[in-house]
Order: C-alpha cells, then sequence, then structure tokens
C-alpha cells in the first residue's frame, strides 16, 4: 500500500541534465601493466587484467582539472574472483583536484578507487561491484562473533585498509558522487573528513558492510540513495545482531548533513551514527581543546548535530532503522520505519531532538528487554516526539533512565549529564501498539494530545517524577516549527533518482538471506533455508523458472517432500540420533542443475542443568560436580539452541521442571551427552557459548573455551573411517550477564559423493 507519505517521497523532482564530454573527443591511453601515471585529460582503453603489485594503484590520476573517461571498460585486478577475502591494492589512485572521472568499472582490487585532496572532483558513471569483501564466518545456524565490524577507528584510514570499499574519498570539499554503483563488495563508498559535498543517485546495495560510511564528514547531502541490503550477523527467527553494518554510517562528529530520501532497507542498521570515541572522552581531545579553567568546556554539546534526515525509508533492519545516539539537534521528519527488529530510533544519550511526522510500524518484534518498538531513548534530555504515527509496534514510545556506571564517568557525560528529563510526547497517534508510552525513572515528560486506538496499556509509568499529562492543544502551537520546511529542503535536492520503493517487491526481513560473502541479491536461482530445525529443513526456492524436479542424494535415512506451485522444499530426517549430510539437485526443463549441501542432526542430548556453587575459572572441576549432584535438574531435547540473553533457563527452556526451578539468570551451567551416529568423512561440532565450555570426544578434552566471553563460535572437526557412534559430552557455564548455548553440526567435505541413493521427487501434501 503507498501511504500519503510514501507518495510524497516518490514525489518527481525535475533536476537539470548534466552534459559530459564524449570519449571519442579524449585522447587515449592504454592500461597494459601496472603504475601508469596520467596528468592530462584521456580516455583510458584496458587490454587486459592487473594487478597492483606494489600497492599503490595501477593507474594515478596526478592532473588537475582534468576528465578521465574509462570508456565504458573496466579495470579488472587478475585476482581470482571466486576468494574476494583474498583481493589487493588499489585499482585507480587519484590525488588531484577538479577532476571528473566517469564512465566505467572497477573491480577485484581491495579498494577500487582510492582518491584524497580532490576539492572539487566529480564522480560519475561508476561501477565499483566486485571488489574486497570478507569470508563471513556466521552460519543459518549460529553467529561468529569475529564477523563484527569495529567502526570506531579511522584516523589513519583504518576502514580502506581493514575493509576495502568501492570508492574512498578522503580530505576533501566540494565533491559530487553521483551514478556510482557498488554491489557484491563489503563497503561502498568511504568518506574521511569530506565535507560540503554531494552525494547522489547513487546504488551501493547487497553489500556485507557500510552503503555510505562517513567520518569526521560535515555539511553533505547525501539524497536519492539506495543503500539496501548493507548487512550481516542475520538468520531470520535464528538470530538478528547486524554486527554493526549499515546502510549509512556516520561516525565521529559528522554534523549538519542532509540525508533525504534515501532507502536504507534491510540492513543491519539502516543508519547507524555514533557521536565517537574522542566525543565521549575515550580518546584524548584535540591538543588546542583544552581549557584548564573548564575542562568540561570542549566535550559539551560533542556529538553528531543538526543533521536533517527526511523522508528517508530506513525499514526492515537486523537491529535499528536510526540508531543516533550522544548528539544535539538533530531533525527527524517524513521517514518510514517499518518491521525493524529492535527498534525504529534508538536514541541513547541524545538531547534536543526533533522526531516528527514519521511512520513507525512493526517494529521491535525480534527484540529482547526493554528495548524495543518504534521511539527508544535512553538518558535523553529535551528532545520532542511530536505528530508520529504509531502501528502494531511492540511500544510506541519508551523513555528511561537506568544504571550505565562505566558510560556515567566519560567526559561526555560529566559535561553533558545522563537524566532521562524534560522529553515531550506531543500530538501523536497510537494505534494497536501493545504499549503506546512507556516511561521508567523519566522526570518532567509532557504528554499532550495523543490518540491511542486498541492500545493495550496506552500508558505505562515506573517510578516517575513531575510527569504532566493534558490536551492543551496551545501547547502544540507554542512549539516553534522546524526552519526550513521539510518541503522547501527537498525542493532543492540534487538528482533524480527515485530510491525509495525501488525495492518494494523484497521487503520484509525474512528476504535477508546471508551467503559466504554478503546478502543474496535476487540475481541468481537459490534455495534458502527458512528454519533452524536438525529434524527438518525447509528451504524457498528463490529466482528459478520451470523448476522440473528436486532431487536428493543423501548418505542416511533423509527424505524430500516439494511442490513447484508452492516454491518450498522440505527435507525430513527418517531417523533419530543420527548425523546425516545430504545434497538437493534442482532440475528445469532446460536441462540445468543446481546443487545444494546442507545437514540434519536430530541428535538425543541428555542434560543437567543446576545452579553453579563455586568459580569456574578458579576451579574449573566444580561444573562437573555441580552437574553430578543431586540437585541438579535432568530432562531431553533434539536441539540445543539455548539463547538465554539475560534471562532465566525457566524463561527459555519449555519444561516444567525447569521453569519451576527457580534458577536465577546468572550462575547456572549445564552438562550435555549425546551418542549419535556418523557415516565416514570429516564433521565440524560447532559450539557458540557465551561463557566457558568444554568439550569431549570419544571421552577425551578435545576443545575448551573456559573463560568469560561473549558470544563466540567454537569448532572442532573429527575425521571417521568408518561409520560409528560417536560419545560427546560438553560441559558449559554462564556466569553473568547474556547467556548462550549453541550446538549443531557441519559437514567439512567439500563435495558429498553420490552412492546411488537419489530418490525421485514427490509433490508436497
Amino acid at each position: 500500500m503507498i501511504t500519503p507519505l510514501v507518495a510524497w517521497m516518490l514525489a518527481p523532482i525535475v533536476m537539470p541534465v548534466v552534459m559530459n564530454v564524449p570519449p571519442s573527443a579524449l585522447p587515449e591511453v592504454i592500461v597494459d601493466r601496472d603504475n601508469i601515471v596520467v596528468r592530462e585529460s584521456c580516455t583510458l582503453r584496458f587490454s587486459k587484467s592487473i594487478s597492483d603489485d606494489d600497492g599503490n594503484g595501477v593507474v594515478h590520476i596526478e592532473g588537475d582539472g582534468i576528465t578521465v573517461d574509462l570508456g565504458a571498460g573496466t579495470l579488472a585486478s587478475s585476482a581470482d574472483a571466486a576468494t574476494p577475502e583474498k583481493f589487493s591494492g588499489m585499482g585507480i589512485v587519484l590525488r588531484a583536484k577538479n577532476v571528473t572521472l566517469r564512465n566505467g568499472a572497477v573491480r577485484g582490487f581491495k579498494v577500487a578507487i582510492s582518491a584524497s585532496a580532490c576539492d572539487g572532483s566529480t564522480f560519475e558513471q561508476l561501477n565499483v561491484s566486485g571488489n574486497y569483501a570478507q569470508r563471513l564466518l556466521s552460519t543459518f545456524e549460529a553467529e561468529n562473533s569475529q564477523d563484527w565490524l569495529f567502526p570506531h577507528q579511522n584516523d589513519e584510514g583504518q576502514w580502506a585498509t581493514q575493509h576495502g570499499a568501492g570508492l574512498s574519498v578522503s580530505n576533501a570539499s566540494k565533491v559530487v558522487l553521483r551514478q556510482i554503483t557498488s554491489h557484491a563488495t563489503q563497503n561502498g563508498i568511504l568518506l574521511s573528513r569530506v565535507v560540503d559535498s554531494q552525494i547522489y543517485d547513487n546504488d551501493c546495495s547487497f553489500l556485507s558492510g557500510w552503503g555510505l560510511a562517513m567520518w569526521r564528514s560535515s555539511g553533505n547531502t547525501i539524497c536519492r540513495n539506495n543503500f539496501d541490503f548493507c548487512v550481516r550477523g542475520y538468520s531470520h527467527t535464528v538470530y538478528n545482531r547486524g554486527q554493526d553494518s549499515a546502510g549509512i554510517l556516520l561516525f565521529e562528529q559528522c554534523s549538519e548533513n542532509i540525508i533525504a530520501l534515501n532507502s536504507a532497507t534491510h540492513c543491519g542498521d539502516g543508519v547507524f551514527a555514533f557521536a565517537g570515541r574522542e566525543a565521549l572522552g575515550e580518546t584524548p581531545a584535540p591538543m588546542d581543546a583544552s581549557d584548564a579553567s573548564d575542562p568540561k568546556a570542549w566535550y559539551r554539546t560533542r556529538g553528531n548535530n543538526f543533521n536533517q534526515f527526511i523522508g528517508n525509508d530506513l525499514s526492515c533492519s537486523a537491529a535499528h532503522g536510526l540508531e543516533l545516539t550522544f548528539s544535539f539537534s538533530n531533525r527527524i521528519e517524513k521517514n518510514r520505519f517499518e518491521s525493524n527488529a529492535i527498534c525504529g530510533i534508538w536514541g541513547g544519550y541524545s538531547a534536543q531532538t526533533r522526531i516528527e511526522d514519521n511512520d513507525f510500524v512493526r517494529n521491535g518484534d525480534a527484540a529482547s528487554g526493554g528495548e524495543r518498538g518504534g521511539i527508544n531513548i535512553e538518558h535523553g534530555r529535551e528532545n520532542l516526539i511530536l505528530a508520529n504515527h504509531f502501528e502494531s509496534n511492540a511500544a510506541g514510545v519508551v523513555l528511561w533512565n537506568d544504571v550505565d556506571e562505566a558510560l556515567s564517568k566519560t567526559p561526555w557525560a560529566k559535561a553533558n549529564g545522563t537524566d532521562c528529563s524534560g522529553n515531550k510526547v506531543v500530538s501523536n497517534t497510537f494505534t494497536k501498539d501493545k504499549v503506546g508510552i512507556e516511561l521508567r525513572e523519566a522526570r518532567d515528560t509532557v504528554l499532550a494530545a495523543n490518540t491511542f486506538v486498541e492500545v493495550a496499556v496506552p500508558l505505562l509509568e515506573q517510578r516517575t517524577e513531575g510527569t504532566q499529562q493534558h490536551d492543551d492543544v496551545s501547547l502544540i502551537a507554542a512549539i516553534s516549527a522546524a526552519s526550513p520546511t521539510a518541503e522547501t529542503i527537498v525542493a532543492s535536492l540534487p538528482g533524480s533518482r527515485q530510491a525509495v520503493g525501488m525495492r518494494e517487491k523484497t521487503r520484509g526481513r525474512f528476504n535477508i538471506l546471508m551467503e559466504r560473502y554478503g546478502p543474496y541479491a535476487f540475481d541468481a536461482p537459490r534455495l534458502a533455508r527458512t528454519n533452524s530445525s536438525q529434524e527438518k529443513a525447509d528451504y524457498r526456492t528463490l529466482g528459478f523458472t520451470n523448476i522440473v524436479g528436486v532431487d536428493i542424494v543423501g548418505r542416511g535415512p533423509v527424505r524430500i517432500l516439494w511442490g513447484s506451485t508452492e516454491s518450498t522444499v522440505r527435507v525430513i530426517a527418517e531417523d533419530t540420533n543420527f548425523v546425516t549430510p545430504y545434497e538437493l539437485i534442482v532440475r528445469d526443463n532446460q536441462r540445468h542443475r543446481w546443487i545444494y549441501r546442507d545437514i540434519l542432526a536430530p541428535v538425543d542430548w541428555t542434560l543437567r542443568l543446576f545452579a553453579t556453587t563455586g568459580d569456574p575459572l578458579t576451579d574449573p572441576a566444580s561444573v562437573a560436580r555441580d552437574g553430578a549432584s543431586a540437585s541438579a535438574i535432568e530432562f531431553t531435547t533434539r536441539s540445543l539452541n539455548f539463547d538465554f540473553g539475560a534471562g532465566t533457563p525457566g524463561s527459555v527452556i519449555d519444561e516444567p521442571k525447569v521453569r519451576d526451578s527457580g534458577l536465577g539468570a546468572d550462575h547456572f551451567g549445564m552438562i550435555a551427552k549425546a551418542n549419535p551416529t556418523f557415516l565416514a568423512g570429516k564433521y565440524a561440532i560447532v559450539i557458540t557459548s557465551d561463557d566457558g565450555i568444554r568439550l569431549k570426544v570419544d571421552g577425551k578434552v578435545v576443545l575448551e573455551h573456559w573463560d568469560r566471553h561473549t558470544p563466540t563460535a567454537d569448532r572442532f572437526v573429527v575425521t571417521l573411517t568408518e561409520p560409528r557412534p560417536v560419545p560427546i559430552e560438553i560441559e558449559w557455564f554462564e556466569l553473568d550477564g547474556n547467556a548462550t548455548f549453541k550446538v549443531h553440526f557441519e559437514s567439512v567435505e567439500p563435495d558429498i559423493p553420490d552412492m546411488g541413493q537419489s530418490k525421485r521427487s514427490t509433490r508436497m501434501n
């Protein structure tokens, strides 16, 4: 359905056509070796693949005021395209001012195009797809913490050197980036210390990191871009982490930017904006910033400030539509926040934010704890939430204060305060939300002229002070309008691309399907796993035409059901306590075949759950003693897949004796035992734990990660020369904080031999 807000965002803006000099009018330069230097206007011709052997770039553009046309050709490295994590070097390096670089593609490098000190330059009609991408370790079954991105440092160019980019621009002003395409790469566009520039009409989507990443970059216009499916760390209904991927990233004091009419859907965060470690005082302030008479002065109102987010679609994210923290005086107006897993806007420690006339629909369905729903602001002050539309969210608006000792000690917190006070929630409509407005330890909150329709709990207050509730519409009139209007800003924007709504057919987080190097781009046939059961595997068929059969080749007791009309495939384990790898073969009427490999393992686990009486770190044997005690609770399960979060065992494990145990959220453990049958081959036992684990196979300790750690996946590979049962025992303990204990199996073999057991497919009923 096209709502009035979406229709407003889709309204066309007529812009003048930019005329370019045709490449035929420029002299040609043949790029047939490394280190080609360009100082005059020209058209580049690429005769072969070339590697950047010395790491400083294949083509060097050094002439000011010139035009370099790529002649619609491709500068390609000679790297193996199948291993993008090994890509190295740079394709084009530009160190000149007022240059126009256009009309071609660069692929196969760590950084396709690197530009610095390039004031006044224009980059246009460039395709920088197919460059560096990290091989992801997270699987459908379990997240791997090694996949997390850490964008907190970039003053020395760490983003480009560590994470790669399609286009990297640094230390420049008045740059224009338009009609840039970057897919199947880790990062699209990186900007470091770029100011007063225009980034519009670009499509940097289907990436495993950031679509547009900005570091200390202010005064820029970012509009009419697609930054969709910039995501990692997601498995639908299994885990939704995002791992700091984002459509748009703003780090370390990026202010006064206009971010309008962009689509950043299906990302880790649609927009991830963090004031920065320097702003918080976690790293030293600039040498000339200190004031002996007032040491807090530099940190006051330090952050990503005075940015304007207007008319963007920030929906279907693994975490948040917009995360904007430790910042001041930002404006968020006429945006669409739909089906974000945790919340639409997360504005922790933000102040004087104006959030007006946005749509918040069905946010927070995969959240845990108190952070959930439409707008969530922790420790926020003097924020205005005005005339927004909330529908079917886990909660509409949540404002709270809590104990946060580490952050309260930072110079930023000491200078700016940490209370939740003086916020206004005015003239909003709430429809069918589970909770309309929730206040926890909030002071002097004004609630005025809000409307609630079929809201289960319109207002929930806990330990609040000075809350004012009334329907005085004069308060609305007294609130000064933001200036200039959103319509005025949109009318002045460059570009013509209709980014919002471009990928409406793929809407919904269930369409985030992670592959080994990034998200599925809906550009090739694929079977997509849709459940995490160990006893049956369900798949969606995507991108196929004219399927005539789906066959299975298995080395154990499995069978297949499929329905071409329903676009579904199901594989069922016919025996328990059996680890069974298999192949699925999809055939179409043109005699094409696609092969997919997977594994089922409906293992019978016997578990003993207990409170830990000692400290496992100083007394490692205490877990085994507690597991053998008479007070331990014994039960069985076919799947070890426990994500406790900050909850108790009884809140996760559906067993009456566990629910009634009275065990708390900390200081408990488990011992899990099984004796599954494996066929000959190599298998990985993968254990995701928070906190410690010890694995025994055939009675011997083969893996230990016996310490306090965040969720981490550890693997042990077992090699079997013949089929046999394999005794497995795992000790696990939880100290405090969040807790995770998950186990799954993977086949390590690159191929599963055809054992002559291919079975004819049958229609799914």
